[in-house]
């Protein structure tokens, strides 16, 4: 199996030198239509060159008859007349030869599609594998009296082989997804460049008919005098130093489409957090139920209320005597823990905000763990609000993720990612942190503060006194991505040592 997978990869590989080639070719004839327009600007100036020597002899033949000027004027129409022919001949043949590049593009990009369809098969295969591997430990499991070693070597074998696989297989699909998108980007220049082109070639046009129309003019001023034919000799010129300044600027064009080209044909480097935190080793703040637990002793909690419970782990851990527990699906026996200070509510989030929240006191101590998106999230903070009050601590979880697998609102995005980067930590906390930025744009009466492990928030109520918008819209916010959580980690996403976070909350209540 793990031959056929290298197999197949290889194939990929190829297929990926080739387009590589391609692209080449592409620029290639790029560069050839620019050799062609350098041309036609060299032509286009040894006609200014010509006009300029006609200019010095009229001067100096001043005294000669007007029918020689006349001579020399037709002459030098019907040189402009053959040039302007032969510039756009040459103009449209290198329109056909980008017409021809783009379908060589489009042929390129159904290659790619053929790639990523191929790869898709391998992806088959490897979760046929990894079913495999599963069989092959549950088989181990039942012959547990049998050789433990040759078992678990063959096991380890066999992974180490599927991890290898998944490796290469990660690899293959980022180049296709860089060489994909420089592919777009590439397109999208040519299309750019074709539209310049049409610009171009209808002002030349336009200048093509204005020099008919000076013609016409000409014919009827033949029997003018010599100053009127230096004045139309002049106004031509004028003419003609137009077009060879469009021309200029459609080359300038040229030269940056080709930049953008390059920009796009390199690698964008990975932003990596490594920022280190100290934790106090003398507080118990390693597990979720610690956290809690300490922050329960800042306000004397009494009333607890936690969103999003799944096992019960956290929940049956908090010391508190009266607790509500909303989840819209229990993952262990709630009746065991039930009684009359201790409630569970098995619906979501938001129909317990709807019909069950009322029934409550205020809540002392909030903890939100629901589903791990934003919107979700910051509608449970927004609702739980009016369930707390002046001393009310709220804990909201997954607010800093540890990797861009683990920041995607899609659990099954997070999973395909991470098989593909083999990333060990299983960890899915969604786009959670979008709602740190939410809070601070928009509720200036509530300071927060992000535990360093973790990656838990903690908010409580207290007005910021450097209060200030950074995105002051809530549909940007929605929109920010992981690379905006990274450029921020030292500022708004800063993690603080437990030992701070306490005595900061400690401080604002006993002020309040």
């Amino acid at each position: 199996m793990a031959a056929t997978i290298e197999k197949k990869l290889e194939e990929t590989q190829q297929e990926l030198d080739q387009t590589k080639s391609e692209l080449h070719d592409v620029r290639e004839e790029l560069e050839r239509s620019q050799s062609q327009l350098d041309e036609v600007l060299g032509e286009l100036e040894q006609t200014h060159f010509d006009l300029h020597q006609l200019k010095e002899k009229g001067e100096q033949q001043h005294s000669e008859s007007d029918s020689e000027v006349k001579q020399e004027l037709e002459e030098t129409k019907s040189k402009i007349e053959k040039e302007l022919e032969e510039t756009q001949a040459k103009w449209q043949h290198t329109q056909r030869e980008l017409d021809q590049t783009k379908s060589e593009l489009h042929d390129v990009r159904e290659e790619l599609e053929r790639s990523q369809s191929q790869l898709d098969e391998v992806l088959g295969e490897l979760e046929q594998t990894h079913f495999d591997l599963h069989q092959l430990k549950e088989k181990g499991e039942q012959q547990h009296s049998e050789s433990n070693s040759e078992v678990k070597q063959k096991l380890e074998e066999t992974k180490s082989k599927f991890q290898e696989t998944e490796h290469l297989l990660e690899q293959s699909q980022s180049q296709l997804d860089e060489t994909m998108g420089v592919l777009e980007e590439y397109q999208f220049q040519m299309e750019k460049t074709m539209a310049t082109l049409e610009e171009s070639q209808g002002k030349l046009q336009q200048k093509q008919e204005e020099l008919e129309q000076v013609k016409g003019e000409l014919a009827q001023k033949e029997s003018g005098s010599e100053s009127n034919l230096k004045k139309e000799l002049e106004e031509t010129k004028s003419k003609l130093r137009e077009t060879e300044q469009l021309l200029k600027q459609y080359q300038s064009q040229l030269v940056n489409s080709e930049g953008v080209v390059e920009k796009y044909l390199q690698t964008p480097a990975t932003i990596q957090d490594k920022s280190t935190f100290k934790i106090s080793k003398n507080m118990p703040t390693r597990s979720r139920s610690d956290r809690l637990n300490k922050l329960a002793t800042i306000n004397q909690s009494s009333r607890y209320l936690e969103i999003g419970v799944s096992k019960g782990t956290t929940f049956n851990a908090i010391k508190i005597e009266n607790k509500v527990a909303v989840d819209p699906k229990f993952l262990f026996n709630q009746d065991k823990y039930a009684n009359d200070k201790v409630v569970f509510r098995e619906v979501s989030s938001d129909e317990f905000f709807r019909s069950y929240a009322k029934d409550f006191e205020s809540f002392d101590l909030i903890y939100l763990d629901g589903l791990h998106t934003f919107v979700q999230t910051f509608r449970d903070f927004c609702a739980s609000l009016a369930c707390g009050h002046s001393k009310t601590i709220w804990l909201i979880d997954d607010t800093f993720p540890g990797s861009y697998a683990q920041a995607q609102s899609s659990l099954k995005r997070c999973r395909q990612i991470q098989k593909f980067s083999g990333e060990n930590d299983g960890s899915w906390m969604g786009d959670v942190f979008k709602i740190v930025a939410a809070i601070n744009d928009f509720f200036p009466q509530y300071s927060f503060a992000t535990f360093p492990d973790h990656g838990q928030t903690v908010v409580w109520k207290k007005w910021r006194a450097d209060f200030e918008p950074i995105w002051n819209n809530l549909e940007t916010i929605t929109r920010l991505e992981y690379s905006d959580f990274v450029e921020l980690q030292s500022t708004l996403f800063k993690r603080e040592p437990y030992d701070n976070i306490f005595e900061r909350i400690r401080h604002d209540f006993s002020e309040s």
